[in-house]
C-alpha cells in the first residue's frame, strides 16, 4: 500500500515581491505545516503572538489532545459538556453547514475519520461492517448546542471540526494582524490561505491553483485576490493507494467512503476563512452540479473553481477577470 501526504498546499503562492524580504515563520500546528509571511512589519513578536494563538486553537479544538473541548465532548459519554465560547461559535457554524447541505458537511464524522486513518501510518480500508457501524454514529442531528453546552445523544458519536477549524484559525490570525496594523500578509495553514490586503506594491496577490494531477508547484491557473481566503480541498492532499485505487481523505458522511463525485479538487474564494474552509469540503462532497446550486442559493458571496476528472475547470461568474487558465491540458467552462 502506498501512502502520501502532500503538504496540502492546494494553493501555492507566487510572491516574487521586490520590496525586501518578508517577516516569515514556518512551523507545525493544527496537524499541518503553517506559514506566515508579513511584508509591512518587522517585529518578530507578532510572529510569536501568531503561533502562540495557533497553539491555543489547537489545544482547544484537537480531538486527540486530552482535555481539549472536542476531546471532552467525545469522551463525555453523552453527558452535557461545557465548552469555550470560541468552540461553541465554530461548532454552531459547522452545524449550520450540516443543516443547509443536508449532511454533506457533518461535524459528527469523527468516528469515520478515525476508522480510515487517512494521513496517518494506520491508514487502511475498513470492512463494510466497520463502516456500517461508524455510519450509525454520524448524524449532526445527534448534536445539540445550547449556549456553551454541547450534548451528543449517541455516546459513540465523535466530533471532528478538522474541515472548518483551519479556516477559523486563519481568520483569527488575520484579525490579529489587522489589529497590529499589518496590511500586507499571507497566512498559509496547510493550504488554507488568507491573503491579507495586497502585495507591497499595491497589486493583488497572485495565487497559483495546484494541478491536482501534477507535481507540487504545477498550476492549472493563476488567481488574483485581495483580502480573501482561498481554500482548496482535493484528492491529492492526503491519500493512500491500494490495488491501484486512490483513497483520499474527503469522506462522504452518507456512504462512509471517500467521496466520488467526478471532481479532483474544489477551490473556494470567500471573505472569511471559516466559510471558505467549510465550503471547499461541502462542495467537493456534493459534486459540481449540486455544489454549484448550493453555492448560488446559500452563499452568493463566495466564488469557486471546480476541477473535474475530465480536466474541465468550472468557474463561477465572479472570477471572470481574476482567474487565468495557464495549463494546456485543462479547459475552462464558465458557470451561470
Amino acid at each position: 500500500m502506498k501512502r502520501a501526504i502532500a503538504l496540502p498546499f492546494a494553493v501555492l503562492l507566487l510572491l516574487s515581491c521586490r520590496q525586501g524580504e518578508p517577516l516569515t515563520r514556518t512551523d507545525f500546528a493544527l496537524g499541518t505545516v503553517c506559514s506566515v509571511r508579513i511584508f509591512d512589519h518587522k517585529d518578530e513578536e507578532i510572529l510569536d503572538e501568531a503561533f502562540s494563538l495557533l497553539s491555543s486553537i489547537e489545544a482547544t479544538f484537537s480531538p486527540s489532545i486530552e482535555g481539549s473541548d472536542i476531546w471532552k465532548v467525545n469522551h463525555g459519554g453523552g453527558r452535557p459538556t461545557t465548552v469555550s465560547p470560541e468552540t461553541a461559535a465554530v461548532l454552531s457554524r459547522a452545524l449550520d453547514y450540516a443543516r443547509t447541505s443536508g449532511g454533506a458537511f457533518d461535524p459528527a464524522i469523527g468516528a469515520l475519520v478515525n476508522l480510515w486513518g487517512i494521513g496517518t501510518d494506520r491508514a487502511r480500508i475498513p470492512s463494510p461492517e466497520e463502516i456500517e457501524h461508524a455510519l450509525g454514529t454520524i448524524d449532526y442531528h445527534l448534536v445539540s448546542l445550547e449556549g456553551d453546552t454541547v450534548v451528543v445523544e449517541n455516546p459513540e458519536t465523535r466530533l471532528d471540526l478538522g474541515a472548518i477549524v483551519k479556516g477559523y484559525a486563519s481568520d483569527e490570525l488575520a484579525s490579529l494582524f489587522t489589529t497590529r496594523g499589518v496590511r500586507s500578509a499571507i497566512v498559509d495553514l496547510g493550504g488554507n490561505i488568507f491573503a491579507l490586503g495586497s502585495r507591497p506594491d499595491g497589486t493583488p496577490w497572485r495565487i497559483g491553483i495546484q494541478d491536482p494531477e501534477g507535481p507540487k508547484g504545477s498550476y492549472v491557473g493563476i488567481l488574483r485576490v485581495r483580502d480573501k481566503a482561498v481554500v482548496t480541498s482535493g484528492v491529492y492532499e492526503r491519500f493512500f493507494i491500494q490495488d491501484g485505487i486512490r483513497y483520499h481523505h474527503l469522506l462522504d458522511p452518507a456512504t462512509g467512503y471517500p467521496a466520488r463525485t467526478g471532481l479532483l479538487s474544489v477551490t473556494v474564494i470567500h471573505p472569511r476563512g471559516i466559510d471558505a474552509d467549510a465550503l471547499s469540503t461541502t462542495l467537493f462532497v456534493l459534486g459540481m452540479e449540486r455544489g454549484h446550486t448550493y453555492l448560488r442559493e446559500r452563499h452568493p458571496e463566495a466564488e469557486a473553481l471546480f476541477i473535474g476528472e475530465d480536466h474541465t475547470i468550472w468557474m463561477t461568474p465572479g472570477l471572470e477577470g481574476t482567474f487565468t487558465l495557464t495549463a494546456e491540458t485543462y479547459s475552462l467552462e464558465r458557470l451561470p
